[in-house]
């Protein structure tokens, strides 16, 4: 299923991700599987890996659409059950519901 490009019009990304990212995850060192932009505007799948050294493991290929590797570290996305999950931050005064909290972009 990796490592070969499209013959013809791609699948939609997500169910692509659907196919791949077991085998994607199981390269040790890849952290998470997704879809983003690729490089000349079509779709491609992003793959988020701790280290640089793990790049070379990532097929240029998967499901048909070209990979794009990052470099996130690891990732630990796991919360304990009673955990907040955090509040947004105050409002600041005269500020619209839409404003950027930094002020603007």
């Amino acid at each position: 299923m990796v490592d070969q490009p499209a013959e013809g019009p791609a699948e939609r990304p997500a169910a692509v991700v659907d196919q791949v990212s077991d085998e994607l995850l199981r390269i040790a060192g890849v952290e998470g599987v997704g879809v983003t932009s690729g490089p000349y505007g079509g779709d491609a799948i992003v793959v988020y890996v701790r280290d640089p050294s793990v790049a070379a493991r990532v097929p240029l290929f998967a499901g048909g659409l070209p990979t794009i590797v990052e470099v996130t570290g690891q990732i630990d996305a796991t919360l304990e059950p009673d955990e907040p999950t955090g509040s947004p931050p105050p409002r600041r005064e005269g500020s619209s519901a839409h404003e950027h909290p930094g002020g603007g972009w």
